[in-house]
């Protein structure tokens, strides 16, 4: 049986490696499409969480990587999300784009 958690360093790998690509809808809010399902990546108060949505906007299966453990149960299955979060992030806002820019311009000067 797959499970999401175990899944998190191939999410990671594709998307450093450009073949997942990812959108921020929302401020610290990034989302992948994956066949016909929605992968969630959200930055929250408590830390992050990767949830998987079906066509229907239904929820399907969250991880989390918790920030401290503050009073959360135990049985929430937990990932290391952070490298999977600054991936997204950087696909997202395009930062390779702007960096190799800025550099070009830099030149120029």
């Amino acid at each position: 049986m797959s499970d999401l958690a175990e899944m998190v360093p191939d999410l990671i790998e594709k998307t450093r490696d450009g073949r997942l690509e990812w959108e921020e809808p929302d401020f610290n809010e990034f989302e992948a499409k994956i066949a016909k399902y929605k992968l969630f990546l959200k930055l929250g108060r408590d830390g992050l969480s990767l949830t998987l949505f079906d066509a229907n906007g239904r929820p399907l299966d969250a991880v989390y990587s918790l920030d401290g453990g503050r009073g959360f149960d135990l049985n929430v299955r937990t990932a290391n999300l952070q490298p999977l979060y600054d991936s997204a992030k950087r696909k997202a806002r395009r930062v390779d784009q702007a960096l190799a820019e800025v550099e070009s311009a830099l030149k120029t000067m």
